[in-house]
């Protein structure tokens, strides 16, 4: 498993509290509260993820099931034993939403926070290829990113995006990061390499905005008097 910086399994939870499709209703209240956390990944026999039971999951059924009550007073006292029980009989199985919104380790943390963003969901299970869980990862963790100094931050630019990615001499850089802002300057050697240099530093994890003044060797060049060149 990658746990390369950026990566969501470099963030999430390795130990996750799961329940199975059978798993009363009062279970998933006692282990929401006692491990106090709002949702819980339900899992199969062979760990595989089927969905998520969430405290809105709950809440929605209690609610439902009261306005479902039966209107005549005869009937409530007949369904009241009925109705008091009936919290206790639903399972995970029953209540859970499915498919679980779901990350993989090796997902940048952009991607996965983008998708927790747009799927209105706090926590999301991690899963391997065959679906199965292997941890768990809040919108807290998608944060832990902009935890990295501003020199873990900087000697990354320099070794993977200048000198690895993009095969740039440093040297010919100004670059300084501050609190997650990257400031660039210097030559490039031809045209059309400065928007994919500032889009390979903008993915660099930590990294919070970039600003760079850059210009080219050929620019540079072409503005010369012809008897300087």
């Amino acid at each position: 498993m990658s746990t390369a910086p950026g990566t969501v399994a470099s963030v999430m939870t390795s130990r996750v509290v799961a329940a199975t499709p059978a798993t009363s209703f009062k279970r998933l209240v006692e282990a929401m509260a006692g491990y106090r956390i709002n949702s819980l990944p339900v899992i199969d026999a062979d760990t595989i993820v089927l969905g998520v039971v969430s405290e809105s999951d709950l809440l929605t059924h209690l609610v439902r099931s009261r306005q479902l009550r039966p209107a005549t007073r005869l009937r409530r006292l007949t369904a009241r034993r009925h109705w008091a029980a009936r919290p206790e009989s639903v399972t995970a199985g029953e209540l859970m939403t499915a498919p679980a919104v779901t990350s993989g380790p090796d997902e940048p943390v952009a991607e996965a926070a983008a998708r927790a963003l747009q799927a209105k969901v706090h926590r999301m299970p991690v899963v391997d290829q065959r679906g199965r869980l292997i941890g768990l990862v809040t919108r807290a963790d998608l944060l832990k990113v902009y935890l990295r100094s501003d020199a873990q931050i900087r000697e990354e630019i320099v070794q993977r995006v200048l000198k690895s990615e993009m095969a740039l001499d440093p040297a010919r850089f100004e670059l300084t990061v501050e609190h997650g802002v990257v400031r660039l300057g210097g030559q490039v050697e031809w045209l059309g390499i400065e928007s994919a240099l500032v889009e390979q530093i903008r993915d660099v994890p930590g990294v919070i905005s970039v600003q760079a003044r850059l210009s080219s060797a050929r620019e540079s060049d072409e503005r010369r008097p012809v008897g300087q060149r």
